[in-house]
């Protein structure tokens, strides 16, 4: 089972998902640094030089990415909880699971 870490920007989400990953030995990924390690830019050149339309792309294949990991906390982004639901549905939908009817209501 993983756990994915969702909040605004700032609010701790890598310190506390470091800290659970730890005390439940589970792995630990911060979205944001696994993003800039596959693009090869920092989250701020992405944006500048690419859109943030593309980054959004990229955190998304990056969260299904990471939703084939075992036992491991997920950190996201700030940006990620306006965008979370629809990149959890996307994850849950490439893996063939049913919606959690919860996900339909805004």
């Amino acid at each position: 089972m993983n756990i994915i870490i969702i909040g605004p920007m700032g609010c701790g989400k890598t310190e506390v998902g470091q800290a659970l990953a730890k005390s439940l030995g589970y792995g630990f990924v911060d979205l944001d640094k696994y993003i800039e390690s596959i693009e090869g830019q920092k989250i701020s050149e992405i944006f500048e030089e690419r859109s943030e339309n593309y980054f959004r792309q990229c955190e998304t294949q990056a969260l299904y990415d990471c939703q084939q990991l075992q036992n491991t906390v997920i950190a996201t982004g700030g940006g990620a909880l306006c965008y979370a639901r629809a990149q959890l549905i996307y994850c849950i939908k490439l893996q063939q699971l049913p919606i959690p009817r919860s996900m339909w209501t805004p």
